[in-house]
């Protein structure tokens, strides 16, 4: 790991121990790999049933892990609008991929929440979806930053009472190495990104997850799929 990095993944554990600090949780002098076990066992007592869940995290957290489960329950997700292309293991319905003037347009006319561009990409939802989701008849979920969660909450005070889970995975490493390996195998395509764009892209999103604390998230360690699912599928409800 290059100094850099380095310096990153220490930026990033001190991040880690703000968010525990402000959510009023102890970790004394554990080494700091442990901190997204007791951050986990701290705030999973807030877990309830809800039609409405928000999944954010890290790139390479692993959020899939938790969004697998909510479609395996019935939960659809709430589509973003973003303007990059499709990537090969992403399916039609989970973005609406459209260009930049077409955005622009979209956002000119209205029809957007909280466009905003992050990593070079214009990111949104289109109103008349999220409306649908707030209206909590339906079992739905939204892969969103923490920004954006907290511009719904905002907006939608009612869905502060929304189930909303912070992915954690076990390692900084090991968040560098799944999301190297994952530009690595699309070298090929189109906005595949380089080191130095990773290392800002974590910049940005360690910042973001410093924000987590202003809404009610559940800290989830990402170890094993199989764990995770048992303690959150007795929470859905549609």
């Amino acid at each position: 790991m290059t100094p850099r990095l380095r310096n990153l993944e220490s930026r990033y554990y001190r991040a880690l121990k703000t968010v525990a600090q402000k959510r009023g949780v102890s970790i004394g002098r554990v080494k700091r790999e442990k901190i997204p076990q007791i951050l986990e066992e701290a705030t999973a007592p807030s877990l309830h049933l809800s039609n409405a869940w928000f999944v954010s995290g890290i790139s390479g957290s692993g959020k899939s892990t938790v969004v697998k489960m909510l479609e395996r329950g019935g939960f659809v997700r709430l589509p973003n609008v973003v303007t990059r292309p499709k990537r090969p293991e992403e399916s039609a319905h989970d973005y609406i991929f459209t260009d930049d003037a077409t955005f622009l347009k979209w956002k000119r006319g209205g029809l957007l929440f909280h466009p905003h561009k992050t990593n070079e990409v214009w990111h949104a939802i289109l109103k008349k979806n999220l409306k649908r989701m707030t209206g909590g008849k339906h079992g739905m979920y939204a892969d969103k930053s923490v920004t954006s969660a907290i511009k719904i909450v905002q907006e939608f005070p009612r869905m502060r009472g929304s189930n909303f889970i912070y992915m954690l995975a076990p390692t900084f490493r090991t968040l560098h190495k799944r999301l190297r390996s994952r530009e690595q195998r699309e070298k090929t395509r189109d906005g595949a990104l380089t080191d130095i764009q990773i290392r800002t892209r974590f910049e940005e999103e360690i910042a973001e997850m410093e924000k987590s604390v202003k809404i009610p998230y559940v800290y989830i360690l990402n170890d094993a799929p199989e764990r995770i699912e048992y303690c959150l599928k007795r929470y859905l409800k549609k």
